[in-house]
């Protein structure tokens, strides 16, 4: 795989789940202090963020004997995902798990990774029955989705086993009594989150499984919910009026195959290929959409396709998540994968050969895809997803403007090795090149409504706080041994700070209840697009059309500058600066050590302007002191085009 996107700037997105520490470290990607080889969690998990598997895995192992019991647990959790998901020793990761279990912290957490290891190994009678505890054992509203997820991708994993199979089988009964009661839970969790991927993705497999065509509906209207309204939304709308036109019908009655081939076809278009490649399978619905209409057949094998790239490239992950990865094979193995597809598609003149660049072009032209080999941080990799906004924007800093390109991908095939190590927890949430912005909407979608749900959940509120406090007490200790150290505990406290002053702004407008979730859902969404989208890459177009050299870190450094003076909530904007890279070899880490070091001066400068700040004190962990204005005042002040 040639490496196509040299000039590409992955832009990482942090975990929205406020209380844990991982989301924090997660925000630019990876540690940038020497760890402490005593271990601990906050050492644990920057090594992990940098992929040092063995190095956070000892980490974990050797917790101080006062840990905290949700340290514990945290650290068993993280170990038994090491064990099963990266070197694929389920029995070591079980062990772990049983062990995190009687630790008797975040249990809900701990069945909801047995339940996951569980249907890795297909092992789905036992998979239930810890999805069902993770479930009962939940004390947040969040831990009981995620229980819900699991409990959804046993009966779906179980489902699919059937067809990998044989094409086409019905699942046997208990099979779909499974599907039934996750599909149930699954539609009410939808009715109480709209817009919530996370939810929506499993409640598009359950309905096609049984046929339900109201609820596939309702997953696909949620799964798109903040992009459907848009009215330049072109990509979405032909899918949006079929499936709008078709699906209501089928409460009575079942649908053609012509009908089904239809809504194949729309969901493709849609970039959901997994799902498409689901429904063209499943018997309640269809006999014979495989040998339908030449578009459907070549559309089918391009589903077929990336069902089996994605599985390559995952397999390639892991390999090189423990060392043993073999980029050569690696692309030889994906490019294979293309072959059937490439026999499929009707050409105009003579098949030309296939080369990556070639697959590139004819997916783009016929699929929406946007795919693209290279390096990201070091590692060869594959971003490979499905356009769903393709539109031009505006964008107007200091006096300078640029007009460029903005895309955003969903269907996701590959976001890169780091998203996939990571285990998404963190995730590339995009890049700028010579063609313009490319959002990776995954990262984004749902976040807003995981920080809903934990600032109206007591429980989990207080956890965030716990830690929160727990965290800046030692914030001191780090930046009185570096000044311009990554302070998880200040990261914490601005998104805290971020997050509950747009609740209270919106419920000092007046609303309440239903309307106050979704203004919240959708300010925050647009918040977040602002700073990270429209003010960062933005940044990197308008430095694009000046005639002065810049090095990687100087336009990472400018355009973090501009993500926080032009961003509507500053200090939501500051998750992508205040991380574990501070200072690390990356221009994303120079770029983050440049400011910490501008705002510690620009802090000694003005003491005697903010009220509270204590001078004798290390200055980084009093920045939350300052307005929202003097946040944007001393980001500008480092900023060239400001002055």
């Amino acid at each position: 795989m040639t490496h196509m996107s040299r000039s590409r700037r992955a832009v990482v997105v942090p975990a929205a789940r406020l209380g844990i520490l991982v989301a924090w470290l997660a925000a630019s990607g990876c540690a940038a202090q020497s760890p402490d080889p005593s271990g601990g969690l906050s050492t644990g998990m920057q090594l992990f963020m940098q992929h040092d598997i063995d190095g956070a895995d000892a980490a974990f192992a050797s917790l101080p004997a006062d840990a905290s019991s949700r340290d514990r647990a945290t650290a068993l959790q993280t170990r038994a995902l090491f064990a099963w998901r990266y070197r694929r020793a389920f029995d070591e990761g079980e062990a772990l798990l049983r062990e995190a279990l009687g630790v008797e912290a975040l249990t809900s957490k701990s069945w909801a990774g047995l339940a996951r290891l569980e249907t890795a190994r297909d092992q789905f009678d036992a998979a239930r029955e810890a999805a069902l505890e993770a479930i009962a054992t939940a004390e947040t509203e969040q831990e009981a989705i995620e229980g819900t997820i699991s409990l959804a991708r046993v009966a779906i994993g179980k489902a699919e086993l059937t067809f990998d199979r044989t094409p086409h089988a019905r699942p046997d009964s208990l099979t779909i009594e499974w599907l039934r009661e996750a599909h149930d839970r699954l539609t009410i969790a939808v009715a109480e989150a709209p817009g919530d991927v996370a939810i929506a993705g499993p409640l598009l497999r359950t309905s096609i499984f049984l046929g339900d065509g109201e609820g596939l509906l309702a997953a696909w209207r949620s799964y798109y919910l903040t992009i459907v309204g848009k009215p330049d939304a072109g990509v979405l709308n032909p899918s949006r009026e079929t499936l709008d036109a078709l699906l209501p019908q089928w409460r009575d009655r079942e649908p053609s195959a012509a009908e089904v081939a239809r809504v194949v076809v729309a969901l493709a278009a849609s970039g959901l290929y997994r799902e498409a490649w689901l429904a063209a399978r499943t018997p309640g619905w269809t006999q014979g959409v495989e040998a339908s209409d030449p578009e459907t057949l070549e559309t089918l094998t391009y589903a077929r396709f990336v069902q089996e790239g994605s599985s390559v490239t995952d397999e390639h992950y892991r390999r090189v998540a423990i060392g043993e990865g073999d980029t050569k094979q690696y692309r030889a193995a994906f490019l294979e994968t293309a072959e059937p597809l490439w026999e499929a598609i009707r050409w105009d003149d003579q098949r030309p050969s296939l080369t990556l660049q070639n697959l590139i072009q004819e997916t783009s032209r016929r699929f929406n895809a946007q795919l693209r080999g290279g390096k990201t941080a070091g590692y060869d990799d594959l971003h490979f997803g499905h356009r769903v906004i393709d539109e031009e924007i505006s964008v107007s800093q200091y006096g300078h403007e640029a007009v460029l390109r903005f895309v955003v991908l969903d269907g996701m095939v590959s976001n890169g090795f780091q998203s996939w190590a990571w285990d998404f927890r963190a995730q590339h949430g995009g890049w700028a090149s010579s063609g313009g912005i490319t959002q990776v909407r995954p990262a984004y979608a749902g976040e807003a409504q995981e920080i809903w749900r934990t600032l109206n959940d007591s429980i989990a509120l207080q956890r965030v706080r716990e830690e929160t406090e727990r965290e800046s007490a030692t914030d001191w200790d780090r930046a009185a041994e570096d000044p311009h150290a990554f302070l998880p505990g200040l990261a914490g406290r601005l998104r805290l700070q971020g997050a509950g002053q747009l609740l209270e702004q919106l419920r000092a407008e007046g609303a309440t209840g239903d309307e106050l979730q979704r203004r919240f859902l959708v300010e925050l969404q647009a918040a977040v697009f602002a700073s990270s989208i429209e003010a960062h890459e933005g940044r990197h177009a308008i430095d694009g059309t000046l005639s002065t050299p810049f090095s990687s870190a100087d336009l990472e450094f400018r355009a973090k500058l501009s993500e926080v003076v032009f961003a509507p909530h500053p200090r939501i904007a500051f998750g992508g600066i205040i991380g574990g890279n501070i200072g690390d070899s990356t221009p994303h880490g120079q770029a983050n050590l440049r400011i910490m070091r501008g705002l510690v001066t620009w802090l000694s400068e003005r003491g005697d302007q903010i009220p509270g700040l204590d001078p004798s004190r290390p200055l980084l962990p009093q920045l939350d002191l300052l307005s929202d204005d003097q946040l944007r005042a001393a980001m500008a002040s480092m900023d060239p085009l400001a002055r």
